[in-house]
């Protein structure tokens, strides 16, 4: 948090300055420097389901432009997605999902009690 506040809640400038202090001379030392604290716990908040949605988020962001697909079971998006539409966090979830009603199709998440919406709206 302490890093946040210093790059003035600007996450482009708090991730450059953490990937650099965690970066190795090469890479085999950042994987070493990596798995060194694979098993750490610590964390700047108790938000677990925060968390886990930043490893999921992110590992998509890296396996699908590399073509390895992989979809997140509903066990570890459901608590994922009720924390972000609980609350403003990382993004505004809360406030976006406001007067909506979200449901998923494949798992027991739901949330809100707005209209449904029936079809994806067309680009303006």
């Amino acid at each position: 948090m302490r890093s946040m506040l210093g790059a003035g809640f600007r996450s482009d400038v708090h991730n450059l300055r953490r990937l650099t202090e965690h970066r190795g001379d090469t890479p085999a030392e950042t994987l070493a420097r990596f798995r060194a604290i694979i098993n750490s716990t610590t964390a700047p908040s108790s938000h677990t389901p925060a968390y886990l949605g930043e490893a999921l988020v992110h590992a998509q962001d890296i396996r699908r432009p590399l073509g390895l697909p992989r979809t997140p079971g509903v066990e570890a998006l459901t608590p994922v997605a009720e924390f972000f539409a609980g609350r403003d966090f990382a993004v505004p979830g809360r406030t976006r999902a406001k007067g909506l009603r979200l449901s998923a199709t494949d798992g027991p998440f739901a949330a809100g009690t707005g209209p449904w919406l029936k079809e994806r709206p067309s680009p303006s």
